[in-house]
């Protein structure tokens, strides 16, 4: 019987990955074309359904497919799915939960220029955790090459200290203040920002 029930659980986590992937993709395509997501699956409307024991394996579960091991909270980070973290976070999700490379949704929302859920993520971690290669959460906004990412994160950690952020090395010996010279937008501002810090 629990066998049964094991694999019942199996099935539909796949299945759930696979539909929260169609579905969250499509959603971001319109959004970037100015366009409403029209979708009928709803992903928070399918987790509150789910009973407390289904609930407890999958808000935290990575996804099998995924390269990258991600949960929910990680493509919904990707994908600037504030409302899909609020749902997470209020059913018991683990905010620091980390995927295979070390990275916890705000990583991820920081890579992806998701600016939404960085302002929403920053209130569950600290400006200065690392994955596994050493990136923290500013490496990743600089790296996405979105100014609009980078102030999120800095004005969302109001006491962060930018010369000493920008300071911080990952295992390459990148540090952020380094990557940011690729894109002369976010120099300015971190430099501007520097000033008045």
């Amino acid at each position: 019987m629990a066998q049964d029930e094991e694999q019942r659980i199996r099935i539909f986590t796949v299945k759930f990955f696979e539909s929260l992937k169609k579905t969250l993709q499509e959603d971001y395509k319109k959004k970037e074309k100015g366009e409403e997501p029209q979708s009928t699956w709803n992903a928070s409307t399918e987790l509150k359904a789910l009973d407390r024991s289904e609930l407890n394996k999958i808000k935290d579960c990575p996804d099998s497919k995924s390269i990258s091991e991600n949960c929910i909270i990680h493509f919904a980070a990707l994908y600037d799915d504030v409302e899909l973290c609020r749902t997470l976070f209020d059913l018991g999700a683990d905010p620091g939960v980390t995927n295979k490379l070390g990275s916890t949704a705000l990583h991820l929302a920081c890579s992806a220029g998701s600016v939404d859920c960085i302002e929403y993520l920053t209130q569950f971690t600290t400006d200065n955790e690392r994955n596994k290669i050493g990136n923290t959460p500013l490496h990743c906004a600089i790296l996405s090459g979105k100014l609009e990412a980078v102030k999120a994160l800095i004005h969302a950690y109001k006491d962060i200290n930018i010369r000493e952020a920008l300071r911080r090395s990952n295992l390459t010996t990148f540090t952020p203040g380094m990557l940011s010279g690729n894109f002369e937008d976010i120099a300015t501002f971190l430099v501007e920002a520097c000033e008045s810090n």
